[in-house]
């Protein structure tokens, strides 16, 4: 699976077996960062970052994208799980560095 985003403002998932576009996201805004994990509890996790702060988590490629605008409006341009995926790590333009917790972060 391929994850693909960028100035288009749209979030695409591609699988990489049959070469189709497997989901569209629609954001509507310019995305900068983009990571994604396999959790055994909670299974596939997105997260996405763009150019005006925002950030937004996508479970299971559900339709349900939660945002998340704590950052504020400095550009993403890093996003990363952690090793053992409980923490997410989101870096900004203005050079700020947040940790979030997967606990808090997932909880909805």
């Amino acid at each position: 699976t391929l994850l693909y985003g960028g100035n288009t403002q749209t979030l695409y998932l591609i699988n990489l077996t049959s070469n189709e576009i497997a989901d569209i996201h629609a954001l509507g805004k310019h995305i900068t960062a983009i990571d994604s994990v396999c959790m055994k509890d909670t299974g596939f996790t997105t997260a996405i970052g763009c150019v005006n702060g925002d950030v937004y988590i996508r479970n299971n490629w559900d339709a349900l994208c939660k945002r998340y605008d704590i950052f504020g409006e400095s550009k993403i341009t890093e996003i990363k799980f952690g090793m053992d995926n409980t923490m997410l790590v989101v870096c900004t333009q203005d050079k700020d560095l947040y940790l979030l917790s997967l606990n808090d972060v997932m909880s909805f």
